[in-house]
């Protein structure tokens, strides 16, 4: 019964101050009590309450509540608590029953939702792991392709060497023996060209060179 709302306060306050509230379960309390047989605690019938569990009366404000715990598969998640400050009525056998069953439901819920929680975290850990694996895949190939790409410029340029180191051989030897300059001028623009050739073909060669890499045995997970 909430209908009394100059009691409303009450609770706000009550919301701000157990929100960070922690219940230290190593001394014997009626609270731990409850936590390790797994029963539902009913305050309307015990005198004796311990300090750990005094202070949490003095929180709700009232000697007349009940404690049960949030049990699921036997792990403590945690503690459901009600009271009659309001009605002030006395806390019955029934309604005990029923905290007990809506504790128990709560802590399945609540353990559901941690698993979800695991499980989605899980998933989107390993759909990175395949993004980052997709990719690394993506980059070896392009690595091959380039590696295959430097071969096959490497052979040409040697193929292509050859024959111009030929040319430009004969040129040379022809332009010291030519009789006119006609000839010396056009033996010599052959010998020029096919050295230019040459150079070119050498900075094509040492670019590949420069661009291969190691390869090494590694795990694509690390990488």
């Amino acid at each position: 019964d909430t209908s009394n709302s100059g009691n409303l306060p009450h609770y706000n306050d009550l919301a701000l101050q157990i929100r960070d509230m922690r219940i230290d379960l190593n001394p014997p309390s009626a609270v731990r009590l409850a936590c390790e047989g797994g029963a539902v605690v009913n305050f309307e019938q015990c005198e004796i309450i311990d300090p750990v569990t005094q202070h949490l009366a003095e929180l709700l404000g009232t000697q007349r509540f009940a404690i049960a715990p949030m049990l699921s598969t036997e792990r403590l998640t945690g503690l459901l608590v009600a009271d009659n400050l309001i009605t002030g009525s006395v806390i019955s056998e029934r309604a005990t029953r029923l905290l007990h069953i809506l504790a128990n439901q709560a802590a399945v819920a609540i353990e559901r939702g941690r698993l979800y929680d695991e499980q989605l975290a899980r998933a989107e850990e390993l759909e990175l792991s395949n993004t980052l694996l997709a990719e690394s895949q993506d980059q070896i190939v392009r690595i091959e392709k380039m590696s295959i790409m430097g071969q096959m410029i490497s052979s040409l340029v040697h193929e292509l060497r050859n024959p111009l180191t030929i040319v430009g051989g004969f040129a040379n030897i022809l332009r010291h023996t030519a009789t006119s300059d006609e000839q010396k001028e056009y033996l010599g623009i052959i010998a020029g060209e096919t050295r230019r050739t040459e150079i070119v073909l050498d900075q094509i060669l040492e670019f590949c060179r420069s661009s291969k890499s190691d390869g090494v045995n590694c795990n694509l997970v690390d990488v």
